[in-house]
C-alpha cells in the first residue's frame, strides 16, 4: 500500500493560490458564458477577504453558503479559507423551515447570499460553539430523517482527500468538467476542488439542474462526466442529442452514491465510446473510500475498487474481527480521511466513529465484501433492511435483482409507516415478470409481495433516488 503524507497536499488555503500561480489565465470557473481564470479569481478572494476582515471575520468565524451561482460559491468557500474561517455551502436546495434549522444549528458569524448577480454578506446569529478546532468544512446532509445534520470535516482530512482522489482519477490541465451534481452537495463541491487541484476547468451551465445541464452542455465540449446513476438514466436520452464529435471528446465517467445497472453502463459507453467509467464509493463522513480502476467493472462486476492511497478498508464480521474475502460484514473504513464527527451531536459521532491504537476509524453502516483482490463491493446499508415475510432482507439485493431484468431500468424497495415493503420499479416490464425474474435470482421468500412499475423513480436535489418520496407515495396509495 502507498502511503500519502499529509506534506503532499496543499491545504485548502493554498490549493487556489498555486493554480493561480502555475496557471494564471486558465479558465478556473466557466459559466453562464462568463469565465474567471484562476488569476481572478484568485485577486477576487483576496479583495473579498480583505472585506470580510474588516467585519472581524477571522479564525473561528463560521460562514454559510447560500448561493446558487458556481462562481460565488467557489469564491465564497477560498475566502473563508484563505481567512482560516469555517464554510459550510447549503445553495438554495433546503427548504426554508431546513434553511433556518441549519442556521440556528450552525450559528454563522456571516451568510453569504446573492443579489442581482453580486455577493451579499449578512450578519448572522453568531456566538461561541464549543469545539476543539477550526475545521475547514461543515458539510450539511439530509440523512433518512430529511433533518440536516453536519458531518465536520477538518482541514488535514479535506486536502488529503482532494490530493489522494486527484491522484488516482488523474484530472488533466486541459479537462473541462461538468458541473453536473450540485455545490451544494460535496460530490460537486469536490469537483471544484478536484479541478484547481489540476488547474482543469469547471464548466457550468444550470447550477444544480442535471436535466438542464445536459440539454445544454454540448457547446461546452465536456470532457469529464461526474454522475450518479439515476442521474445517468434520466440524461442519457438527452446526451444522446450531443454532436456526435463532442461525444467523443469525453474522456472520463465517474459515478459516487448507488450501484449502476448493467445497461446505463452500456448506454454510456455507445453515447461515449472513448469514455473510461470509473465507480466510486464514498461517504460524507470520509468523502471517498475506495475508486475502481477505469472500465474494472468489465473484469469484477459490481465492483467499486480499492481503497484509496494510504487509507485501509476491511469488512468487519458480527464478531469484530475481519471477514476473509467474499465474507459479507460492515464496512470500516480508516485513514486521514476520515472526518472528525457530527457538528453539535457527540452522541452521533460516538455511535460512528471510533479511535483504535490512536487512529480513527469510520463504521460506516454499510454491508459489503472484498474480493480475494481487495475489491470492495457494496450491498447496502445495514440500518436501511426490511421485513418481507418476517425475514430481514437487504434493498440492494432485491433491486439489483430487479434491474437485471432487460425492461428495468432502476428500482427501489421503501417500507412506508406501516412497515409493509413496496418495490418501485422503473421501465416497461410487467408486474408478473418482475416478480418470476427477482424470485428465480433471489428466492421467492424474498420477492415483496407489493411490486409497482412507474415510467420513472423520483429522483432528489442530490441526483439520487429519492426514497424519502417513495415512502411517502407507498403510505398514500395503501
Amino acid at each position: 500500500m502507498t502511503g500519502l503524507t499529509r506534506a503532499h497536499a496543499p491545504l485548502l488555503r493554498d490549493l487556489l493560490r498555486r493554480s493561480a500561480e502555475r496557471r494564471p489565465d486558465a479558465v478556473a470557473v466557466a459559466e453562464a458564458g462568463a469565465d474567471i481564470t484562476y488569476g481572478r479569481l484568485w485577486a477576487d478572494v483576496q479583495d473579498f477577504s480583505r472585506s470580510l476582515a474588516g467585519q472581524g471575520i477571522g479564525p473561528g468565524s463560521r460562514i454559510l453558503v447560500e448561493t446558487r451561482s458556481a462562481t460565488k460559491t467557489g469564491l465564497a468557500v477560498y475566502t473563508a479559507s484563505h481567512l482560516g474561517a469555517t464554510v459550510s455551502v447549503i445553495g438554495d436546495r433546503y427548504s426554508d423551515s431546513q434553511r433556518e434549522m441549519i442556521e440556528n444549528d450552525y450559528a454563522p458569524h456571516v451568510i453569504l447570499t446573492e443579489h442581482q448577480g453580486d455577493i451579499v454578506a449578512e450578519t448572522g446569529p453568531g456566538g461561541l460553539v464549543a469545539k476543539t478546532d477550526d475545521p475547514a468544512l461543515v458539510v450539511y446532509t439530509s440523512g433518512s430523517s430529511g433533518r440536516p445534520g453536519g458531518v465536520v470535516c477538518s482541514k488535514e482530512a479535506v486536502s488529503f482527500s482532494i490530493d489522494a482522489i486527484q491522484r488516482v482519477l488523474g484530472y488533466l490541465p486541459t479537462d473541462r468538467v461538468l458541473a453536473v451534481p450540485p455545490l451544494s452537495f460535496d460530490y460537486g463541491l469536490y469537483q471544484l476542488f478536484l479541478a484547481a487541484s489540476s488547474g482543469a476547468s469547471l464548466t457550468v451551465v444550470a447550477p444544480g439542474d442535471a436535466l438542464t445541464t445536459f440539454a445544454k452542455a454540448s457547446a461546452a465540449k465536456p470532457t469529464v462526466l461526474p454522475l450518479l446513476p439515476a442521474l445517468a438514466r434520466s440524461c442519457t436520452s438527452l446526451a444522446a442529442r450531443w454532436p456526435a464529435e463532442v461525444r467523443a471528446g469525453v474522456r472520463l465517467i465517474t459515478s459516487t452514491g448507488a450501484h449502476w445497472d448493467d445497461g446505463t453502463r452500456a448506454a454510456l459507453r455507445d453515447l461515449f465510446p472513448h469514455a473510461g467509467l470509473v465507480s466510486m464509493y464514498g461517504l460524507t463522513e470520509c468523502k471517498r473510500t475506495t475508486i475502481s480502476a477505469v472500465d474494472e467493472d468489465l473484469v469484477a462486476p459490481g465492483t467499486v475498487g480499492r481503497a484509496l492511497p494510504g487509507t485501509t478498508v476491511w469488512i468487519e464480521g458480527e464478531d469484530g474481527r475481519p471477514a476473509a474475502p467474499g465474507e459479507i460484514g460492515q464496512v470500516i473504513v480508516r485513514g486521514p480521511h476520515v472526518m472528525s464527527g457530527y457538528w453539535g451531536d457527540p452522541d452521533r459521532t460516538r455511535a460512528t466513529f471510533r479511535e483504535r491504537d490512536g487512529v480513527r476509524e469510520l463504521v460506516t453502516g454499510d454491508d459489503g465484501h472484498l474480493d480475494s483482490e481487495n475489491r470492495l463491493y457494496v450491498h447496502g446499508r445495514r440500518d436501511g433492511q426490511v421485513k418481507i415475510r418476517g425475514t430481514r432482507v437487504s434493498p440492494a439485493e432485491i433491486e439489483r435483482a430487479a434491474v437485471d431484468l432487460a425492461m428495468v431500468s432502476a428500482a427501489a424497495l421503501v417500507a412506508g409507516r406501516t412497515g409493509e415493503p413496496v418495490l418501485y420499479v422503473e421501465g416497461t416490464a410487467r408486474e408478473v415478470a418482475i416478480r418470476r425474474h427477482v424470485g428465480a435470482l433471489v428466492g421467492t421468500w424474498k420477492v415483496p409481495n407489493d411490486i409497482r412499475v412507474l415510467d420513472r423513480l423520483p429522483i432528489n436535489d442530490r441526483g439520487k433516488v429519492d426514497l424519502a418520496a417513495l415512502r411517502e407515495r407507498a403510505d398514500r396509495e395503501r
